[in-house]
C-alpha cells in the first residue's frame, strides 16, 4: 500500500474481517488523517494501538454497514452480474460437511465454503 500510495498509505481503511492482525493492518494501511471504519465484529476483547488513531489524527468510526436498502441494492447488483463472487469461493460441500467448512475456514485453509443441500 505505501508502495502504491508513494508512501502516504490508504485514504479511507475499512476492517471487514473483525479479526485483530485485520485491525492491526489496517491502522498500519491508513494514511494520516485518513478514515478507518471498523465493520467486523471481533467477538471478544482484543488490544489496539490507540496511539496510531491518535497519532495518525484519524477519523475511526464503527459500522454495522447495513438496512434493508443495503440488501435490496446488494442483491439487485448480484442478480445484475455487476460482480463476480465466484473467485471468492474457496470450496463447495455439502451441507452434511458443515463442520468441515467452518474447520476450513477457522484454520485458514478456505475463504469461503458454499454449503449446498444434498
Amino acid at each position: 500500500m505505501k508502495e502504491l500510495t508513494h508512501g502516504y498509505g490508504a485514504d479511507v481503511v475499512l476492517e471487514c474481517a473483525g479479526a485483530p492482525a485485520s485491525a492491526a493492518m489496517c491502522l498500519d494501511l491508513v494514511r494520516k488523517m485518513g478514515r478507518y471504519t471498523q465493520v467486523g465484529i471481533f467477538g471478544a476483547p482484543f488490544q489496539i494501538e490507540l496511539d496510531k488513531v491518535i497519532l495518525k489524527q484519524l477519523h475511526f468510526q464503527g459500522s454495522i454497514c447495513h438496512t434493508w436498502q443495503t440488501w435490496d441494492t446488494t442483491l439487485r447488483l448480484l442478480g445484475d452480474g455487476v460482480f463476480d463472487l465466484r473467485p471468492l469461493i474457496s470450496n463447495r460441500l455439502p451441507l452434511s460437511r458443515w463442520e468441515e467448512a467452518f474447520q476450513g475456514v477457522i484454520n485458514k485453509n478456505e475463504t469461503k465454503v458454499l454449503l449446498q443441500p444434498e
